[in-house]
């Protein structure tokens, strides 16, 4: 069983910095999402951890060649 991580909470900062502890991405309209693949069954959980559907991503996350991982992120369309 894979343990339940709660992601790391947005906050807005005044100014830009760099520091090696953090890795910086662009903000996204989204949802932020963890997912947990174990024994080819991919389950989407909200920031809330709220079961989230989008089942034709999971369908596709499970089939990574992976054993188990869990992913943090956001899951947005980018509309160009």
């Amino acid at each position: 069983m894979l343990p339940r991580i709660h992601p790391m909470r947005l906050r807005l900062v005044r100014e830009p910095f760099d520091h090696p502890d953090y890795i910086f991405e662009l903000k996204h309209d989204g949802f932020r999402a963890v997912v947990y693949l174990q024994a080819r069954e991919c389950k989407i959980i909200s920031r809330n951890q709220r079961n989230l559907g989008f089942e034709s991503l999971k369908k596709a996350l499970a089939k990574l060649p992976v054993e188990t991982a869990i992913l943090d992120g956001e899951i947005c369309v980018p509309r160009w």
